[in-house]
């Protein structure tokens, strides 16, 4: 979200000294600053052939950071699981 952040502001910046710059422009100026892991990203957008604008590429971009997030927070889940799994399966019983 810094990366989105930080884009929006430079384009503030560019509009306060007046500098115009069409929406398109701008989405492919966003996607040109994304990582190398986003280009199978990158490649689902221009396949549609239709002029990008600068929302959809925020909006998606968000999309796959909230996908991430949840994948990531669902692999930690899961690793926990692992563990208790692990300690209680190995725990001495107690017996009575």
């Amino acid at each position: 979200m810094e990366l989105l952040t930080d884009f929006n502001q430079i384009l503030d910046d560019l509009e306060n000294i007046e500098v115009k710059l069409k929406d398109e422009d701008k989405a492919l100026l966003l996607l040109s600053t994304l990582h190398k892991t986003y280009k199978h990203f990158k490649d689902t957008l221009f396949e549609n052939e239709k002029i990008i604008t600068l929302e959809e590429v925020q909006t998606s971009k968000r999309t796959k950071e909230f996908q991430k997030f949840q994948e990531s927070k669902r692999e930690n889940n899961e690793l926990s699981l692992n563990v208790d799994n692990f300690f209680t399966a190995s725990a001495p019983r107690c017996q009575k």
